[in-house]
């Protein structure tokens, strides 16, 4: 029996330097691991917001520019044409119908505001037409 317990305490004390190199390694893997790996994930992130960053600034150069071009009196003169309609005085309205339209046409459009602020229309009104039918005919563009 004694020989028998002097190989296990042999044993033992070999599995104990063996144990704790394996510890000590599998503790160091970890110490360095978690730190690499954050700081890869964040060099990875800050890629990408550097990508987007310079895309946002490329967005920003292009709105300037175009803010810059709207801001000229020309531009604005062609988007009040455009869009809103818009004529200088003494110039004459069209209104292009579209083929399906209703058999009414649409009321005149002014052509211009005066300086007195009232509204000069391309066609007359009919004074001897009751306020409820001009308003009427004004909105059955509307169907």
């Amino acid at each position: 029996m004694t020989v028998k317990k002097s190989k296990n305490r042999k044993l033992q004390k070999r599995k104990k330097p063996v144990f704790l190199i394996v510890f000590l390694v599998i503790l160091v893997f970890f110490a360095f691991e978690f730190p690499f790996n954050r700081l890869y994930n964040e060099n990875k992130s800050l890629a990408s917001l550097e990508i987007t960053q310079s895309q946002l600034q490329k967005s920003n150069q292009q709105l300037k520019q175009q803010i810059n071009q709207l801001n000229t009196p020309g531009e604005v003169e062609k988007l009040a044409r455009e869009r809103y309609g818009l004529v200088k005085k003494g110039e004459q309205p069209y209104v292009i119908l579209p083929r399906n339209s209703s058999a009414n046409p649409i009321p005149p459009i002014p052509s211009y505001i005066g300086s007195n602020g009232s509204n000069s229309t391309s066609q007359d009104h009919k004074s001897n037409q009751s306020f409820l039918k001009r308003l009427l005919s004004r909105l059955e563009f509307w169907k």
